[in-house]
């Protein structure tokens, strides 16, 4: 046996084998691999057959009632491993090599209507922690598993002294028991997919009968939130300046990262690049303060201090990624204000998300949300500069002034229909007497499809 061993071989032939059995093993190992999908937030063409054309995000098309069903098909077809929280059913799956595994009851979610309602979409598990401590609710929470900002998925949680936190609270993440969470923690890694849904999603089968429209401005979209039936059109695929609508946008991003109604501390960085006097005379500040000065009044200080809070460079990429998520694929977003762009179709899939999932945004825009869970915003009684505030119908918006002394709007409106209370988005660019033009667009669908 030692000759056999200790025969001398030639350098070439020892190299061919080493080779040889690096190839086998990483043959082997292809084998018995498991499936886990990691896409990435870049879109790929639809033409191509070697990957979906999926990206993590809230998904505008979860409104197709196919298509929440077709990313699930496909993953199980390409018998992948990923997590579906089904928020109608109140269930979590757990899918391994595109096979149901484990099924756990979804003990708690996100209140509905509030700004920590619990996102539906495509994402990601972004962490794990076996036991993270939130900074929004201040408790601990086992076997902890980030999907998307601040939003997890994690067992039951406690207070620092040990208490468990009630039932009836929650932070928006999707609570399990201790032992479903930690079934779930010990199967899933970081990169696979969880499927976010739910029911409200699913259009209704509410119809329109079109009649042809008498609208003169530039641009113009109307669009029911629900269904997606388009009333008006004209240009809706056109790019348009997006510096001031970003401030939505920028709301959204806040709200997923940083603890809406969470101290910051407003000091020299902080405060780099504002010049509001209001903000440099206070010592600190809430984001939900601060939605205020961004949604009631045309006003970039708060998205700066956002910026510098998260910095500048994360702040933009999370504004790109969260466009992209939403599906507005033409839209454009940086602090150089001629590079910022959207479009009318890009502006509905945004209402249509915060419609749905951050309503508390419009809410703001409209005046009629100024209280917190804890206290009145600072700055809650500041004019309200957008059209139609504190209107019953209005649902909410934003109104801008372009460069060119032209006026745009977008917002939704609940109009009512022979039968139900609908709601429906307008946009109006490049035009003037906004406030006019809407209440025609108003009037002509209360009158048409009554």
């Amino acid at each position: 046996m030692k000759k056999i061993i200790f025969f001398p071989l030639p350098f070439w032939v020892v190299i061919l084998l080493v080779f040889g059995m690096g190839i086998g093993m990483l043959f082997v190992f292809s084998l018995v691999r498991p499936t886990v999908l990691n896409y990435s937030l870049s879109l790929p063409p639809n033409e191509k057959k070697t990957a979906p054309a999926f990206s993590y995000g809230e998904q505008p098309a979860l409104s197709n009632p196919d298509f929440f069903r077709k990313v699930k098909n496909d993953f199980i077809s390409q018998k992948a491993n990923f997590v579906e929280a089904d928020l109608s059913l109140m269930k979590l799956f757990v899918y391994k090599e595109g096979n149901l595994s484990v099924e756990f009851p979804i003990l708690t979610k996100g209140k509905e209507g509030s700004w920590w309602e619990t996102p539906a979409g495509i994402y990601k598990i972004a962490s794990k922690e076996k036991n993270h401590f939130s900074t929004f609710g201040h408790v601990y929470q086992p076997w902890s598993m980030a999907f998307q900002g601040n939003f997890f998925i994690h067992g039951w949680p406690y207070y620092e002294d040990g208490t468990p936190v009630s039932s009836t609270y929650s932070g928006g993440c999707i609570r399990l028991s201790d032992e479903s969470a930690q079934t779930v923690f010990d199967m899933v890694k970081v990169g696979m997919p969880v499927l976010v849904f739910k029911e409200e999603f699913t259009p209704d089968s509410f119809v329109y009968q079109t009649r042809v429209p008498d609208i003169s401005t530039q641009k113009y979209l109307a669009a029911d939130i629900k269904n997606n039936f388009v009333f008006l059109e004209k240009g809706q695929t056109d790019r348009i300046p997006f510096s001031s609508f970003s401030e939505v946008l920028g709301s959204l991003v806040a709200t997923d990262y940083i603890n809406i109604e969470k101290n910051i501390r407003l000091d020299q960085n902080i405060l780099f690049g504002v010049s509001d006097t209001r903000l440099l005379s206070e010592t600190e500040t809430t984001p939900f303060d601060l939605l205020h000065l961004f949604l009631l009044q045309s006003n970039d200080a708060p998205m700066r201090i956002f910026a510098n809070y998260l910095s500048k460079k994360r702040f933009v990429s999370f504004m790109k990624d969260k466009a992209l998520s939403l599906g507005m694929k033409n839209t454009s977003f940086s602090f150089n204000e001629p590079s910022s762009y959207t479009t009318p179709e890009d502006l509905f899939y945004l209402s249509k998300y915060l419609y749905h999932n951050r309503k508390f945004i419009f809410e703001i825009s409209a005046g009629k949300r100024t209280n917190g869970a804890y206290a009145k915003s600072k700055w809650s009684d500041i004019e309200n500069q957008n059209l139609f505030a504190k209107e019953p119908f209005f649902v909410g918006g934003k109104a801008i002034t372009n460069a060119d002394g032209t006026e745009s709007f977008f917002g939704v409106f609940e109009i009512h229909t022979a039968s139900e209370i609908r709601p429906v988005f307008i946009f109006l660019g490049n035009g003037t007497n906004s406030q006019e033009n809407v209440l025609k667009i108003r009037e002509y669908l209360q009158n048409s499809y009554r």
